[in-house]
C-alpha cells in the first residue's frame, strides 16, 4: 500500500482515474445488460402472443 502513495498526489490521481474509468465501464455494461434483457423480454412476449393466438385460432376452428 505504501508504494501507491510514495509519490504523493500523482499516484492517487492515477488511481482515481482508474476507478472512474472502471465505474464508466460498469455503467456501460449495466446499460448493455438492461438493453439485452429488454430485447429478450420483447421476444418472449412476441413468441407467447403468437403461440396464444395460434392456440386460440386452432380452438376456434374445431
Amino acid at each position: 500500500m505504501a508504494t501507491c502513495f510514495s509519490n504523493g498526489k500523482p499516484k492517487v490521481q492515477a488511481l482515481q482515474a482508474t476507478i472512474n474509468g472502471l465505474e464508466l465501464r460498469i455503467d456501460n455494461f449495466t446499460r448493455d445488460i438492461h438493453q439485452c434483457f429488454d430485447e429478450f423480454m420483447r421476444e418472449v412476449q412476441t413468441t407467447l402472443t403468437r403461440a396464444i393466438n395460434e392456440r386460440d385460432m386452432a380452438q376456434n376452428n374445431q
